[in-house]
């Protein structure tokens, strides 16, 4: 009986002893450290596209448009997945919402010239650049947004995206990931917009005159799998009845005494 509890714990408790969990704290891009665009703690490299750009530096990963990179991640070495958990937030945005027909003169005339990329439009939102009240000159064709799903995370296993969320960063402090973002290889932390020309969705633009915003994260909690490799459940039960199987002859043996 002792042998069929010992072998009982380990196929279905052997994942839960397994995990161990790690958190990024960034700490090694205080101010004044040498320059560095990444780093790495134990398995995990991540990078640190902002730091000291602007003269921006801190023990966090910064993230802007418009001159700025939008988006970094973390990558496990190979072999190695992990859950991402959480990680601490903290953004700002402006976006504001352009009717379609406010500058549908401008983008027909860039269409039908072949040549409509995010530049053409540049001069024509010129027009609706930030004025001293931080407003634009013509709200009664730019909306600002108070709420915008300006943040996406995105996970990926060996290349394959297989988990993402977009949502509105405003207001909070700490991102818990659901259970979508488990068994992941890499993960990407992004801004959905950047200053000028975005993208169309139905009639509108969305974007802003010159930079729509930033975020900071930092504290990224992830659990990844330690030494013992997880028995999967049919595999387990498999084993559980090979188990048994062996012990039976025994357990007679011990009958007939």
């Amino acid at each position: 009986m002792k042998r069929f509890l010992s072998l009982f714990a380990f196929v279905f408790v052997g994942h839960a002893v397994s995990a161990e969990t790690v958190t990024l704290t960034f700490d090694e891009f205080a101010c004044g450290s040498p320059y560095a665009t990444g780093g790495k703690t134990g398995v995990y490299a991540y990078g640190n596209p902002n730091q000291y750009s602007y003269d921006n530096c801190g023990e966090r990963i910064l993230l802007g448009d418009d001159g700025w990179s939008q988006s970094a991640g973390v990558l496990a070495d190979a072999g190695t997945y992990f859950d991402l958990k959480a990680f601490d937030l903290n953004a700002y945005y402006a976006i504001y919402r352009f009717p379609r027909a406010a500058l549908q003169d401008s983008i027909d005339a860039a269409v039908e010239a072949g040549d409509f990329e995010d530049t053409i439009l540049l001069e024509t939102l010129d027009d609706f650049s930030v004025g001293d009240e931080n407003e634009l000159k013509y709200p009664a064709v730019a909306e600002r947004l108070e709420s915008f799903d300006y943040f996406r995370l995105a996970g990926y296993r060996d290349g394959a995206l297989v988990a993402e969320d977009k949502f509105d960063p405003k207001g909070v402090s700490t991102y818990e990931a659901g259970t979508a973002f488990a068994d992941l290889s890499s993960v990407t932390l992004s801004l959905t917009v950047r200053g000028y020309a975005t993208w169309f969705d139905d009639d509108y633009l969305y974007g802003c005159a010159i930079q729509c915003g930033y975020a900071t994260y930092d504290n990224v909690v992830l659990q990844t799998a330690g030494a013992v490799s997880p028995v999967p459940l049919p595999a387990g039960a498999a084993l559980l009845g090979v188990g048994l199987f062996a012990l039976w002859p025994l357990r007679r043996r011990q009958a007939r005494r």
